[in-house]
């Protein structure tokens, strides 16, 4: 319930007060490993703070999902939090950050299969809403999520 609270809180929240907000869960879970539901709840309020980050401070972010998913890595609703990390961060980087983003979304789809389908429906779904976009950065997300698409639908990744 404790951790519920928190991750609601973090979603209101601004950047800055979310991140002490998920400080907190993220001390909470380190005392109950074993609590997966725990574990999801502070990878969600990753996934949320890393859609309103930019650069660096995302990256880390990304990183910290990361760290998450290693230590649960039979969990497919982590591997997928994990996933969308990585997604929120491809939407927002050009060139080799991108296409480095890109290689890691398809080595997590390689340990992960299972959530390989859903990922790619998912990141369809983005390219659909951002097609009606014309800015720059609705472009260049797109421009990203087309080459993810195409990745994923290679035969091998599948």
């Amino acid at each position: 319930m404790y951790a519920e609270s928190l991750f609601n809180l973090s979603i209101r929240q601004d950047e800055v007060a979310a991140r002490r907000t998920i400080d907190e869960l993220k001390v909470f879970s380190g005392q109950w490993y074993k609590k997966y539901n725990i574990a999801l709840l502070h990878a969600a309020s990753l996934v949320n703070l890393s859609a309103k980050q930019e650069g660096a401070i995302a990256h880390q972010t990304v990183d910290e999902l990361k760290a998450i998913y290693n230590q649960h890595p039979k969990n497919l609703k982590i591997a997928f939090e994990y996933a969308k990390g990585l997604f929120n961060l491809l939407v927002k980087q050009e060139g080799v950050a991108a296409r480095q983003t890109v290689d890691e979304l398809l080595e997590l789809c390689s340990q992960q299969p299972q959530i390989l389908r859903i990922m790619l429906q998912f990141v369809k779904n983005r390219v659909n809403h951002l097609r009606k976009q014309k800015t720059p950065d609705a472009l260049r997300a797109k421009t990203n999520l087309e080459l993810l698409i195409q990745n994923l639908e290679t035969p091998g990744n599948s």
